[in-house]
């Protein structure tokens, strides 16, 4: 008898809608706690080191459910491939996930942003198992992508479904908790690869973007507001589209904002970042979307089933102003002693050009939490 698999695309969804999913979790308990599965929706989780079914089966598979289907995870597919045939032979309903977390991480859901205009259209691109956000743009059969994974196939089968070309690539800044797609999209779609200049000597390719620079669509002005919105890193960036919809970076967060603490600076980015929420992007209206790089929890996905929040809402909630000084701001940063992204000094050094890595090691090197946030 073949064991039913299902795909990481189907997990999500069900989970999307609330449907009862109970998870066995193959992995070490380790990174079973660092990083598992989640969705809008909980699951019911077990965790049961895949080692234990090869030593005693019953006594391995004794703490889970005969009348519930069980979906087997781990960290390739392989192994739960495996011992679904085995809690299958003991009675078990069971099925495993093809292609495990890795799977899990790879994968993208694209949802459209409900903008108040006929004449644009925005997607934001969530790479859910990676807490990673990417944005596309566009109008009048021009396309902008917004800090794009690796999985560039993402990017251009939305151009193709919705008939535009991509005319620009850009990273808000250089990514520290994955790989960047940006160069590798801009070549494949002949678009042209932007950045705020700020590593000078990097083996890195791209045309500088410049201050309040504006990226035209058609007739759509997709407005840098600064060369630096800095503080996370010293060329993050952020672009606010037709003075209402503002992609933020790693900057802010619906909770948070971005750590400031992986360059070994970290009280002069975190005064940076204090000036660049502070000074920068105080002009916003209250309605603005803010539209973030990142989120830490699914709590975050609220209506229309996207990651965004209002500059009026995060000042009513006191989520910017929450510090009034810049001295309290950099010493709660400075004090914070939250764990880095996994492998964040590799990526780094991919993301600059200056590693060429396979897609075995980029694999192994993105896998885990997404970790640029800091939540007081």
């Amino acid at each position: 008898m073949s064991i039913k698999s299902v795909t990481a695309k189907t997990v999500f969804d069900e989970l999307d809608q609330g449907q009862p999913i109970v998870i066995l979790d193959l992995r070490a308990p380790s990174e079973f706690e660092d990083w598992r599965i989640a969705g809008p929706h909980p699951a019911k989780f077990y965790n049961i080191f895949y080692a234990d079914f090869f030593e005693n089966e019953e006594a391995a598979a004794a703490p889970l459910p005969k009348d519930q289907e069980i979906t087997i995870v781990c960290a390739k597919g392989g192994a739960s491939a495996t011992v679904a045939e085995i809690l299958d032979q003991l009675g078990y309903q069971v099925r495993h996930m093809e292609g495990g977390m890795l799977a899990w991480s790879q994968l993208h859901i694209v949802r459209p942003v409900p903008v108040a205009s006929e004449e644009f259209k925005i997607w934001q691109v969530n790479r859910v198992g990676k807490g990673c956000l990417s944005y596309v743009v566009a109008a009048h059969g021009e396309g902008l992508i917004v800090d794009p994974s690796r999985m560039t196939h993402v990017y251009q089968d939305l151009a193709q479904q919705e008939g535009f070309r991509i005319r620009y690539v850009v990273d808000t800044h250089i990514h520290a908790d994955h790989i960047s797609g940006g160069r590798e999209l801009a070549h494949a779609a002949g678009a042209t690869y932007r950045l705020t200049e700020t590593h000078a000597g990097a083996p890195l390719r791209y045309e500088p973007l410049n201050d309040k620079e504006v990226l035209s669509l058609g007739d759509v002005r997709v407005e840098t507001l600064t060369i630096h919105t800095p503080g996370h890193t010293p060329e993050s960036t952020s672009f606010l589209i037709n003075d209402q919809y503002l992609i933020s970076g790693d900057t802010v967060f619906v909770e948070g904002v971005g750590r400031p603490d992986l360059g070994g600076n970290t009280a002069k980015w975190a005064q940076d970042l204090f000036e660049s929420i502070h000074v920068r992007l105080a002009g916003l209206r209250n309605d603005t979307w803010v539209l973030p790089a990142h989120y830490q929890s699914m709590d975050e996905i609220k209506e229309h089933r996207l990651v965004f929040t209002t500059f009026g809402h995060l000042r009513k909630t006191d989520k910017i102003k929450r510090n009034l000084s810049a001295q309290q701001f950099i010493r709660d940063i400075v004090n914070d002693n939250s764990p880095p992204p996994p492998n964040y000094e590799k990526i780094v050094d991919a993301n600059m050009g200056r590693i060429d890595l396979d897609v075995d090691t980029a694999n192994f090197l993105e896998i885990g939490p997404n970790r640029c946030a800091l939540v007081h």
